[in-house]
């Protein structure tokens, strides 16, 4: 019941989950000294429920599955300190030998030279206002959420990221003040860029791209 509410709900493959909990099923969180707990997939699954679609609350996950309020907390609680443990293994800034092959692989695709990646940002919708100051978290679309951004490469491997801001923060904005971009001549060398959409580029990014092509 849970894997079939999971794939309806999230649209995640088989293949993926498998893969998902593969990773996951050693950390020591899933192996309790006393108290066996239920398999890691159905605590993944339960996680995955919650956040893997718009604005499901606790109250729904638990109704869904039949669990208890706590159970879909604890199950949560879980799996996400687990996938912070992963994210060190796989996602971090590109290094030089990794960046060159990357930056070859888009330019024999697309014909961009010195292209480390591309950029974007989207918005994660709230199932509630938060309790302060929720009319920062509106979106232009009157919706309650938070921003992310992130960078990838060329296969969609993430790169970096920022999270976390309001809503009604513009991309823009978000990049101004990001990790990326404030320590840009550290990520960036000899004129290597990332591409973004319009709502990315503000005049920061132009005079970065200027500066770097000097």
């Amino acid at each position: 019941m849970f894997v079939f509410l999971l794939f309806f709900l999230t649209r995640m493959s088989r293949d993926m989950f498998d893969r998902l909990v593969h990773m996951l099923a050693p950390n020591a969180i899933f192996h309790s000294p006393k108290k066996k707990q239920r398999h890691v997939k159905y605590q993944v699954a339960a996680f995955l429920v919650r956040y893997g679609q718009r604005g499901s609350d606790v109250l729904d996950v638990a109704s869904k599955l039949g669990l208890g309020l706590g159970t879909v907390h604890l199950y949560c609680r879980r799996v996400t300190r687990a996938l912070r443990e992963l994210r060190s293994h796989h996602l971090g800034w590109l290094g030089d030998e990794r960046k060159k092959l990357v930056s070859q692989r888009i330019e024999a695709r697309s014909g961009f030279p010195k292209c480390a990646g591309s950029g974007d940002g989207c918005q994660i919708r709230m199932s509630t206002a938060p309790v302060e100051n929720p009319d920062e978290f509106l979106s232009r679309k009157k919706e309650h959420s938070t921003n992310v951004q992130a960078t990838v490469d060329d296969e969609c491997r993430f790169t970096s990221f920022d999270l976390g801001w309001p809503g009604c923060v513009t991309d823009s904005k978000i990049f101004k003040y990001s990790h990326l971009w404030r320590h840009r001549h550290h990520y960036f060398k000899d004129g290597e860029y990332i591409l973004v959409d319009k709502g990315t580029v503000s005049s920061y990014l132009k005079l970065f791209l200027l500066i770097a092509h000097l």
